[in-house]
This record gives structure tokens, C-alpha cells and sequence, in this order.
């Protein structure tokens, strides 16, 4: 049996990939694409699991982490959880990858180009931003502890000055 709301939010949602002109693939009820925000950051992978009332949203890296890495990058992804209330990072510690998890619930008839913008975009900032940090952790460049503080007062002062 076809469901006609998740598909229609799958066309609403291609519509707006291609009028941005993002090379996007759609399977079942999954759209994939690979992005790159702007040259400061590194390309990450998509994934948008379109369900009868949103989507869910999965950012991941295209580094896999190295097991003796594992462990700092999870207590700076534990660390940094708890300040977040639109999604979390995860982390696989049996292969090493790890990315941010979020998810927008709306009614079909709500899915505006500025609502799906606000919940793909951001995010995929978001854990740009982050991932900056994870990559001093492992470059030995900061601790867990030092990269998750640095991170907070990073988002302190962007939200003091808007």
C-alpha cells in the first residue's frame, strides 16, 4: 500500500533540494546527499528518513574514528549532549562513525521552504561546528573536557549577539 502523505512529503521535499540545485538521491522513503556548507567546512553526508509526520535527520562525518579515539570523542559527545534540545550526537563505537541526530514533526500542509531550510540547515551547521572540536580532540590539540567547554562559550557568544 502506497502512503500518499509520505510521499507527498518526499515531492515536496526533492522540490526543494532542486530549486537549490543539491544533487540528492531518493529511495524508499530516504533521501541522501553529500553537503558542503562553504569551504571552511568539510563535506558530510545526509540522510533524511521521511515518516507520516516529518522527518528524521541524520548528519554524519566521513571520518570513521580510530578505536583509541573513541573513547575522547564520547566523553565530548556526552559532555555536549546536555546542552541540546533539538537533537543529539550518536556515536557507533563498534565502527567509529558518529554524526547528529535531529527530527522536525509537522503536519503535511506545513512543510514551507523556510521550515524545511531552518530544519536541514542548521543542523548540518551545527554539526560542522562540532565537528571542528571533535577534530582537535583527536588531533591531541584539546582534551574532551577542554573542547566541550570551548564549544559552550562558543555557542554562549553566538547567542549574545543575536
Amino acid at each position: 500500500m502506497i502512503n500518499f502523505k509520505k510521499e507527498n512529503i518526499i515531492k515536496k521535499i526533492s522540490k526543494y533540494l532542486s530549486e537549490d540545485n543539491w544533487v540528492y538521491e531518493v529511495e524508499g522513503n530516504c533521501i541522501t546527499t553529500d553537503v558542503r556548507i562553504n569551504k571552511s567546512y568539510p563535506k558530510v553526508k545526509l540522510l533524511l528518513a521521511v515518516k507520516d509526520n516529518g522527518y528524521d535527520l541524520f548528519v554524519s562525518s566521513e571520518t570513521v574514528l580510530k578505536s583509541k579515539d573513541i573513547p575522547a570523542v564520547m566523553e565530548f559527545i556526552t559532555r555536549v549532549n546536555n546542552s541540546f534540545t533539538q537533537g543529539f550526537f550518536q556515536l557507533d563505537i563498534d565502527n567509529g562513525t558518529y554524526g547528529f541526530k535531529s527530527f522536525s514533526n509537522f503536519r503535511e500542509a506545513e512543510i514551507s521552504k523556510q521550515t524545511f531550510i531552518l530544519s536541514v540547515y542548521l543542523p548540518i551547521i551545527f554539526f560542522s561546528q562540532y565537528n571542528t572540536w571533535i577534530n582537535k580532540i583527536i588531533s591531541g590539540e584539546l582534551s574532551s573536557a577542554e573542547a566541550a567547554k570551548k564549544a559552550a562559550e562558543k555557542s554562549m557568544s553566538m547567542l549574545e549577539k543575536k
